[in-house]
């Protein structure tokens, strides 16, 4: 549903957030809102089956010179972008860590707290505004004279 392009590298699943690909500038709260949900259905099935599923989620926010040709899509990660998500997912346990510098960028709609031992926030929740958007643009809409 978020238009998101998904790879394999060894045994990681690395999901590419671009512009070119989502059609949407901002993608920050978009890929912080897709790994908490991918979190939370496979802690479902963890809490569901006998067979685990060990796993982390590591988000971060960087440059990548991407190239989109027909049906294809590349990329090129540009110094250390997909190497913190990565790092990030390793230190998380069967839980979503964001990067300092994702998290200054999405800090009004992601309640996190401190990781322990390493410079990333864990996601407590995810503020979801979209229900509110119609009544606060109608107040907004009047405020203005609209």
């Amino acid at each position: 549903d978020a238009k998101a392009s998904v790879y394999s590298s060894g045994e990681y699943k690395i999901i590419i957030f671009a512009p070119s690909l989502t059609g949407v500038q901002d993608n920050n709260l978009s890929a912080v809102k897709t790994a908490q949900q991918i979190s939370e259905n496979l802690n479902s099935y963890n809490k569901k089956f006998a067979l685990k599923i060990n796993f982390g989620i590591g988000v971060n926010s960087g440059i990548l010179i991407a190239e989109k040709m027909k049906d294809r899509f590349r990329f090129t990660p540009v110094g250390n972008t997909v190497i913190a998500a990565r790092k990030l997912a390793v230190h998380s346990h069967e839980d979503v860590l964001i990067s300092d510098a994702l998290y200054r960028k999405v800090t009004g709609t992601v309640r996190c707290e401190k990781a322990h031992g390493i410079s990333a926030w864990k996601i407590v929740k995810v503020i979801d505004r979209s229900r509110h958007h119609g009544f606060v643009g109608g107040i907004y809409g009047k405020a203005v004279g609209r």
